[in-house]
């Protein structure tokens, strides 16, 4: 009767601590949640500057794609973890068998939530290093933008006196055709003058 009650109380406190782990794996989990659910806001928060960069949003999409992939795996571990309490409620006459391997999964999955964790604020970074390079793209095209007014403000400028230059050339084209026409004019009377000077000299 004895050894029955203990074993009872060995298995309460055995159930005790499992479920304390399994909170904790909750917990975490739901901090995994909440940290990919702020994650969303801020890609929400880029989706104009997404579509000035499309080549870079394919290597966000890329790595949004990976994020995906790790979370699937994520779930899958968890289902597998389902699977391996259900083995344990199971199979609690070879608790400490299987408690040493049920430690080493939750070893394993503690490292993993942490790698998460380091992935997620590698991630934070690189977004944030992206926003600050679209912040000053769109600086350069706004200075980029100021100089092509400007030149265009001078391109016009320019034309504008090409034109009046245009219209003093073909003035004076017309004032130098008018001094030829009067060149000519006045060589003929001279050669009219010279004929008759001839006319003269000859009658003399």
């Amino acid at each position: 009767m004895f050894e029955v009650s203990f074993n009872t109380l060995a298995k309460a406190s055995d159930l005790s601590e499992l479920k304390a782990v399994v909170k904790a794996l909750a917990e975490a989990q739901q901090q995994t949640v909440e940290s990919i659910r702020v994650l969303t806001q801020r890609v929400g928060s880029l989706a104009e500057a997404q579509r000035r960069t499309e080549e870079r949003m394919q290597v966000f999409g890329e790595r949004m794609a990976a994020l995906a992939e790790a979370q699937r795996r994520t779930e899958e571990r968890m289902q597998v973890f389902d699977e391996h309490m259900a083995a344990l409620a199971e199979a609690q006459r070879r608790t400490e068998e299987r408690m040493q391997v049920f430690d080493e999964h939750m070893a394993a999955l503690a490292e993993a939530q942490r790698r998460t964790e380091e992935r997620m604020q590698v991630f934070d970074e690189h977004m944030a290093a992206l926003a600050e390079a679209q912040r000053r793209t769109e600086e350069r095209m706004q200075a980029l933008d100021e100089h092509m007014a400007a030149l265009a403000e001078a391109q016009r400028r320019t034309e504008e006196r090409m034109q009046v230059f245009d219209e003093r050339m073909a003035a004076l084209a017309e004032a130098q055709r008018r001094t030829e026409e009067r060149m000519q004019v006045f060589d003929e009377r001279m050669a009219a003058l010279a004929e008759a000077q001839r006319r003269t000299e000859e009658r003399m």
